[in-house]
């Protein structure tokens, strides 16, 4: 798999400085100076900002898009599984993992051009594919686990 690296943007606070995902899975047993709690249910959802990205930055389903979006699209879903692998390192046995919403039924979505939705809806058939795949070969691998995919 080729390792395309998506930044994390954030626009919530005036620095820009929210962490990544991946960030605050690092940080989460280190920061905490516990042992994570095997019991605990660990939610994972990730992806809005990059698809925003993604988009934003004027891709296109047109002249063969689809498949820079199928590997947007496989680089988030890879970077959500590991972040699993990584709590499970930490002792973390249970996770909901969120699936992704239509975006394009979002009000900051309802006035864009037909070719912006196209794009979104092409990168979230996408990662719902890979999600549910790579979800699927985590629990054959690690099966003392219990995985809950939440659709949106």
């Amino acid at each position: 798999m080729n390792n395309l690296h998506i930044e994390a943007e954030s626009t919530y606070f005036d620095d820009g400085n929210v962490p990544a995902v991946d960030d605050q899975v690092w940080l989460y047993p280190a920061d905490c100076s516990l042992i994570v709690d095997k019991n605990a249910l660990h939610v994972l959802l990730s992806g809005y900002n990059d698809y925003w990205y993604c988009v934003y930055r004027n891709y296109t389903t047109a002249a063969g898009r689809e498949e820079d979006f199928g590997l947007v699209a496989e680089t988030m879903v890879r970077s959500i599984v590991n972040n699993m692998e990584e709590l499970y390192q930490s002792g973390a046995r249970n996770f909901m993992i969120m699936g992704m919403h239509d975006k394009t039924k979002l009000p900051e979505a309802i006035n864009h051009l037909k070719e912006m939705k196209d794009a979104y809806t092409t990168l979230i058939q996408q990662h719902i594919h890979y999600l549910s795949e790579y979800i699927t070969t985590f629990q054959n691998k690690i099966n003392d686990t219990t995985v809950y995919l939440l659709s949106a």
